[in-house]
């Protein structure tokens, strides 16, 4: 079961629509009924970001973003996984369907094979309904031929 925490908090306003932010967001991987195995959390992953976002008036995208992130799952040695990016953002936010794609350039990483398994980009989509909301997000490396989708 994924439990997941984000907060965003504007730094500062500027005239043009545009706003420095900061964001933090924690997910955990939980694993109530395996005691066997570091009960109850299997991992918690960490991701503090800085970026500039800008709401627009345009057609297909109302909202980009163009900042920085870091993501850890805050372990040392081996287990130790992180990268740095820098990453631009369109998404349009209005009415029941929701969507955007994110592009993103490594700075510097732990692991010389995370950007194997991780495509430069990533696509997403929210559908909200009376019963609750539909969430999915997927990429995919041509490169290295691997990918994922999460529903």
């Amino acid at each position: 079961m994924k439990f997941q925490i984000s907060a965003s908090i504007p730094f500062y306003r500027f005239s043009s629509g545009t706003a420095l932010m900061g964001a933090y967001t924690q997910k955990s991987l939980w694993q109530l009924a395996n005691s066997d195995i570091s009960s109850p959390f299997r991992e918690t992953n960490y991701k503090p970001q800085v970026f500039l976002a800008h709401q627009s008036n345009m057609l297909l995208f109302n909202h980009v973003e163009a900042g920085y992130k870091h993501e850890s799952n805050g372990q040392s040695s081996k287990l130790s996984r992180s990268w740095d990016r820098l990453y631009v953002a369109a998404e349009r936010f209005s009415g029941p369907v929701e969507y955007g794609v994110h592009a993103w350039w490594v700075i510097t990483t732990e692991n010389d094979d995370m950007e194997n398994y991780y495509a430069p980009y990533e696509l997403w989509a929210k559908v909200y309904t009376r019963a609750g909301v539909v969430n999915t997000r997927g990429f995919y490396n041509f490169a290295d031929d691997k990918g994922g989708v999460e529903l």
